[in-house]
């Protein structure tokens, strides 16, 4: 084992991901499911440790838990019967829930003497916040800056141009945020974006991660913005 190996494999990286099932996702339902399941055999695949929580949400349900906390290999893919779009779009309530949680986690590993996770919280959505009540975007922003403070690492990743206008509200940096085609293609090809780059960041060394933190798609360009920009821009 490399020096290097043996600093990523300190902290191993738990992946909060946070999956919009609002029912404007059901045209492209096949592909997220295809996309997420491509991603996660990927993440499986990949050496080192590594685990994930796996939230989706919608306005029937705000934050219903597939997985919680289980190591990679041990997390079941998505399905026809698991994700099924319904509903609004309660995205500030769920991602405030989602860091509540991984803060209750990482505060109780700390007092049980267990080694830290790196956490990184993934937000795959279509439309924008239109169903929240508990919180709201200020309030999320100060959640996410705070976090941000005790190095966790967060993405968005949205259907259209107003993914930065959104990812932006809540304070995901712009490094950090990438935009998709609203379709099935798009959506896939998101997919493989977060692949690639969550790959590099489990991979990283301490100082590379640093620098990934507020630049998570930094390394060859956002190959799905590309994507929209060709095909949906004039």
């Amino acid at each position: 084992m490399t020096t290097n190996q043996q600093q990523t494999s300190e902290h191993p990286v738990h992946i909060h991901f946070l999956l919009d099932r609002s029912g404007s996702m059901a045209a492209m339902a096949p592909d997220v499911i295809g996309g997420f399941n491509g991603f996660l055999r990927n993440q499986q695949a990949h050496p080192g440790f590594g685990r994930m929580t796996l939230v989706q949400f919608d306005s029937g349900d705000p934050f219903e838990v597939l997985t919680d906390g289980l190591a990679l290999p041990h997390v079941r893919s998505l399905s026809g019967r698991t994700f099924q779009p319904r509903g609004g779009t309660p995205l500030w309530d769920a991602v405030g829930e989602l860091i509540i949680r991984a803060s209750v986690r990482a505060e109780m590993r700390r007092a049980m003497g267990k080694r830290a996770e790196e956490t990184v919280v993934a937000v795959y959505t279509d439309g924008e916040e239109n169903q929240s009540a508990r919180f709201d975007g200020h309030s999320i922003r100060r959640l996410i800056e705070a976090k941000k403070e005790q190095g966790w690492t967060f993405v968005f990743l949205g259907a259209g141009l107003d993914a930065y206008a959104e990812g932006g509200r809540i304070g995901v940096g712009v490094g950090s945020t990438q935009s998709f085609a609203p379709d099935g293609h798009g959506a896939r090809l998101a997919f493989s974006e977060l692949d690639h780059h969550m790959s590099n960041f489990r991979a990283a060394g301490p100082a590379a991660r640093q620098a990934l933190k507020g630049d998570f798609f930094a390394d060859h360009g956002k190959v799905a913005e590309a994507d929209r920009r060709r095909r949906y821009e004039p």
